[in-house]
């Protein structure tokens, strides 16, 4: 008889404990952690942990208490005790229907949401060394983006050595700009972005003249000294 429960269990051993192992990891686990449960931002009744807190009932406040005799009050009323000002010294908790609470602070953001205004930024790319004719192109089609009421990024991106030329990238940005500043006003100036270096410009404000760029003239001053620079080379 022992020999023979032994073989018996030697065969669910052998035979049938691979394959429970097998079922086993194969079929999906309950986890309870599996699903996101919807987290909560509001603290309501006995979630509120603080040792005092400063009570809001409908007819004005009721002052300082523990908030488990505010919640005990807003019980009594059939309302709850809700947190509206955590970060207050004490913080303020307020003796309301928390579902219409609920309701009406989802109803403010949905209404956010829709007034938000999205600001679309269009691209335009250019290269330090770029020509008059390619230039003026691309000023064409950030023309045509502004028109239309876009903001438009210029990125200029340097190559290799190009990088230890800085002041040539923001030269060509310049003379991007005065291309289009009948249209457009520089919203922000040149700056450094890794291997590029950008710019942005947005549509004329209404009653609004284009005021004239001090970099305008900076950027003048130094193509004048050059030129002469050159000369006074090729005299000598």
């Amino acid at each position: 008889m022992l020999f023979i429960n032994y073989l018996l269990n030697s065969i669910l051993k052998w035979f049938y404990m691979p394959l429970l192992f097998y079922l086993r990891r194969k079929m999906p686990r309950f986890n309870r952690y599996s699903r996101k449960l919807p987290k909560k931002t509001d603290l309501v009744n006995n979630d509120i942990r603080f040792p005092v807190v400063m009570v809001i009932g409908e007819n004005g406040p009721l002052g300082e208490m523990s908030p488990r005799d505010g919640t005990a009050k807003a019980k009594a009323l059939g309302l709850d005790l809700v947190c509206i000002s955590p970060s207050a010294k004490p913080p303020i908790c307020k003796i309301i229907d928390y579902g219409k609470y609920k309701f009406e602070k989802s109803k403010k953001e949905k209404e956010m949401k829709k007034n938000r205004s999205i600001v679309v930024i269009k691209e335009v790319r250019i290269t330090p060394n770029i020509g008059q004719h390619d230039l003026e192109t691309k000023a064409k089609k950030a023309k045509e983006f502004i028109e239309q009421g876009y903001k438009v990024k210029v990125s200029l991106k340097f190559r290799g050595r190009e990088r230890a030329h800085i002041e040539v990238g923001e030269e060509t940005l310049m003379r991007f700009f005065a291309v289009v500043e009948d249209i457009a006003m520089l919203e922000k100036k040149p700056y450094s972005n890794g291997r590029f270096f950008d710019m942005i410009i947005a549509p004329q404000k209404p009653g609004k003249k284009a005021k004239p760029q001090k970099e305008k003239i900076k950027i003048e001053a130094t193509l004048k000294v050059k030129e002469e620079v050159d000369t006074e080379k090729k005299g000598e």
